[in-house]
Order: structure tokens, then sequence, then C-alpha cells
């Protein structure tokens, strides 16, 4: 319509109206990168700002500018935004309370966030709301409440994108692969371009061992989005389950090119490398991943480990009690620590 519109003839609302659309065209193309977000996003912010150029007091502009920049990771500009827009807006408005609570969750601050979303709720309750109620949860580590809200909303619009794709990944983070490869489906029928849904069919997949199936969505995802580290990362962990590893090394230089701070690619090139007897390279990766990503785990329990069976008891024992400060209670942690000390002793 803005298109074909005669020149002098304009509405605010029409470019708040092309603004949504272009939001909801992003839901359903991300990747998962943020790189294709800001191309999809980029179009949004034009229309609002459009809008804002033909009414500067249009609240529901604001809004869509607000969420817009919360989206691209642009906070301080997201809260400035949705300050405008909360002024502008009528107070039994439940959409900018809303808003508000989900910027407040991206800020760290999930008090605020659940004293937001509650105001919004006074308004009566939405999908909107059950959905926010649920992202705060699932922050909160309560993941089988974070379930139910997303069940809420999905029961009262199931064709709610962000909350069948944040349902998915609380299925993955709770060992429910096949309910995850469930809801995954369910996502690419609603959006067949959902890089990001794909991305999590495939993770579903390894975690059910259907790795060739895997592989097969990860080369579709690539094609999409060859910058997708992630998913170079995944790649290769496919080639190394289906017996394949001397194609794993490709992709994992090609994920750490793109994003050298990318732990889990430093990890699974590290094991790699293990693999193949090239101790001191895989020790060089995991080092790199620790370094990457300090709470890495996985590569520390590796490190330890590798000093432990040379028997570098002084080294060993100081990596062990790095494993155990990110988790008191590893039991094999502990017990190595203790052979450690026990021959440093003898």
């Amino acid at each position: 319509m803005l298109d074909t519109t005669p020149v002098g003839i304009d509405h605010a609302l029409l470019h708040v109206v092309e603004g949504r659309l272009h939001l909801v065209n992003a839901d359903k193309a991300r990747d998962g990168t943020g790189e294709t977000d800001a191309t999809l996003l980029s179009v949004a912010i034009a229309a609002f700002e459009g809008a804002l150029k033909l009414n500067r007091e249009l609240g529901v502009a604001w809004l869509g500018h607000a969420r817009t920049h919360r989206l691209l990771r642009n906070l301080d500009a997201a809260e400035e935004s949705l300050t405008r827009a909360r002024r502008l807006l009528p107070e039994d408005d439940s959409s900018a309370a809303a808003e508000a609570a989900l910027l407040a969750l991206d800020q760290g601050d999930i008090t605020a966030a659940a004293s937001l979303i509650d105001v919004a709720d006074i308004h009566g309750d939405s999908p909107v709301i059950t959905y926010v109620r649920g992202n705060i949860e699932a922050r909160s580590g309560h993941l089988g409440l974070a379930l139910e809200y997303y069940g809420k909303t999905l029961k009262a619009d199931t064709n709610h994108i962000r909350a069948r794709l944040n349902r998915c990944s609380i299925y993955m983070a709770m060992d429910e692969a096949r309910k995850a490869l469930d809801d995954a489906e369910i996502l690419l029928d609603l959006a067949p371009n959902f890089t990001l849904a794909r991305f999590r069919k495939a993770e579903a997949e390894m975690m059910l061992g259907e790795w060739a199936r895997a592989r097969e969505d990860l080369d579709i995802v690539l094609e999409k989005a060859p910058h997708h580290h992630q998913a170079l990362t995944q790649l290769a962990a496919c080639f190394i389950a289906l017996d394949r590893p001397e194609r794993a090394e490709t992709p994992l230089n090609e994920a750490l090119r793109i994003n050298p701070d990318y732990a889990p690619a430093w990890h699974q090139r590290g094991l790699l490398y293990l693999e193949w007897g090239r101790n001191d390279n895989a020790m060089s990766d995991f080092e790199a991943a620790i370094k990457a990503d300090p709470q890495h785990l996985d590569s520390r329990l590796h490190i330890a480990a590798m000093y432990h069976e040379s028997e570098h008891f002084d080294a060993a024992g100081s990596a062990w009690r790095a494993v155990l400060q990110l988790d008191p209670d590893h039991i094999v942690a502990k017990a190595r620590l203790d052979e450690c000390e026990a021959k440093l002793v003898a």
C-alpha cells in the first residue's frame, strides 16, 4: 500500500503496520547468530522511524521502535523509546508494560521484570503475558514453571513462534529431545524458512542419535547462513559421530575463523585432536576454550584428566580444583584431587 500510494498521501499507522510485519518476518527467518537478525530488523526500524516522522506523538510507533532496538540488543535506545511509548499510550495498555518486562529481563533484572508483568496482568491475561512469565521462569531456572507458561501461551495462540521456540529449548535442557523435535517440526511447518528452528531440529536429532538426519538439517542451515558458527561446530560433531573425523576439522576451523571466542568450537576441535593423538594441540584448544569461556566445565575436565594421565599431579591438582569451583559436588573431580594430593605427599 505504501509503495503504491500517490505522493502526498500517507499515514503513520501504515508505517507502524509495516514495521510489525517486518518483526513477524524476522521472527520466522532468524538463524540465531544475530547477524541475520540485524539485517531483518533494520527494515523494521526504518518503518517505525517513518511513522515517527509523520507523528512524533504516536505511542505504538515508539513501542515498535523500542521492541526492535531491544531485539537488536541496543538496550539504551530501547529504554529511551519505551519511556516515550509509556508516556503516550493509555495506562490500561498492557503491551507497554509487557515490553518493559522483556527489556528488564534482557538487562538482567528479573525482579523488575516480574513486577512489570504483574502490572500488565492487572489489565487482563493474554498470550503475551504468559509468554513473558515463561521467560522469567526460564531465566530463573524454574524450567517446569516455564513449560507451564509456554503451554498456556500456545494453547491461546498456537502460532506464537517465540513461545514454541523457547519451549523447544526448555525441552532440550530437560533432555526431552523427542518433544523438542516435535516443537521444531511444528515451527518449520509454520515458517519453512525459520533457520533457527531448523538448527534446533538438528540439535534434537543429535540428542536422539539421529546423526545423518542432523547432518542433513545442518547442511540446510549452512546453505542459508554460511556464517553460522554454531551449525559448523555441530556439523563437525556429526562427522565424528558418523566415523568421518577427517571431515570435522575444516568446519571447526571455519567456525573459529568466524568467531574466535566460541568456546564449544575450541572444545570440539580439542576432542578431535585428542582422538588423533595430538595431545599438545588438544591441550592448547581446551585452554583456548577456557579463555573464551571460563565456565566451560568440559574443557576444564579434559585438561585435568590429561595432566592426571601424564602424572603431572601438581598441575592436575590445580585443574581439578578449578573444576570443583564450578561444580563443588563433582564426584570424579573430588576423587582425582584426593589421588593428586596423596601422590604429592608420597
